[in-house]
């Protein structure tokens, strides 16, 4: 049964084919959907370190939406936008992609990227920095065939973090509220008030990453945009709130 929640979304306006077919091919199954980021989309588990909890937002994004979506976690811990840019390559081409996935000029498949953390807090990109970055990913991504959402950066309070964290996470989010990054649609999880403060119950003890409760609201989210009418071919701007 589909979780009550509230809107969260913008949406806005030639890969090669691997030689690996996915084993799910069935007639029945016609949306692709890849979760690219950090340990946030990896689902870091806070009672084992190292570990995805079950309940990671792409595992509950797939039960939200059932069996005719396909969604592919590919969130590594620590990753950077940059080294996610340098992936294209590398470990997400080596993703089982299935053929007819890009055979559907009105159905493309989808990618939802949420990174920014650590390119800020590790990196120390600016927030303006970061969404360069992330402008070009989007447009990689877009230039092999796929529709990209891309999800706003969350608060974090933990004393390893750079001091000007917050501060480059706000300039980086408004950016991509205001889609410089040019996203096909933009799901503003940091907005929810669930997610909006790293002291919240949503949150795990390091107050950086969230617990399965968390991560079924960023799923929920991410499902009622896919959802949403004005999105099955990401096509018409459109701003809910």
């Amino acid at each position: 049964m589909r979780r009550a929640l509230r809107p969260a979304i913008e949406s806005m306006e030639g890969r090669p084919l691997p030689s690996t077919l996915h084993p799910l091919n069935a007639p029945g199954l016609v949306h692709l959907v890849v979760c690219d980021g950090n340990s946030l989309t990896f689902g870091a588990s806070l009672s084992i370190p190292g570990t995805a909890t079950p309940a990671n937002y792409p595992a509950q994004l797939q039960s939200d939406l059932g069996p005719s979506w396909e969604v592919i976690n590919h969130g590594i811990p620590g990753q950077t936008i940059e080294q996610m840019i340098a992936s294209e390559q590398t470990t997400f081409a080596a993703l089982p992609f299935p053929r007819w996935a890009f055979h559907r000029p009105n159905d493309k498949p989808i990618d939802i990227v949420w990174e920014g953390t650590n390119s800020i807090a590790l990196n120390h990109d600016s927030g303006e920095e970061a969404s360069k970055l992330l402008a070009r990913y989007v447009a990689e991504r877009h230039a092999h065939g796929f529709k990209v959402i891309v999800l706003t950066c969350l608060p974090a309070d933990n004393p390893t973090l750079w001091p000007e964290f917050e501060a480059q996470r706000e300039i980086y989010n408004a950016l991509i509220r205001a889609n410089r990054v040019g996203a096909d649609a933009v799901v503003d999880v940091a907005s929810d008030p669930r997610l909006s403060d790293p002291d919240s119950p949503y949150f795990g003890p390091d107050h950086v990453h969230l617990d399965d409760a968390g991560y079924g609201v960023v799923a929920s989210l991410v499902a009622t945009a896919l959802e949403h009418p004005s999105l099955p071919a990401l096509r018409t701007p459109t701003r809910l709130r």
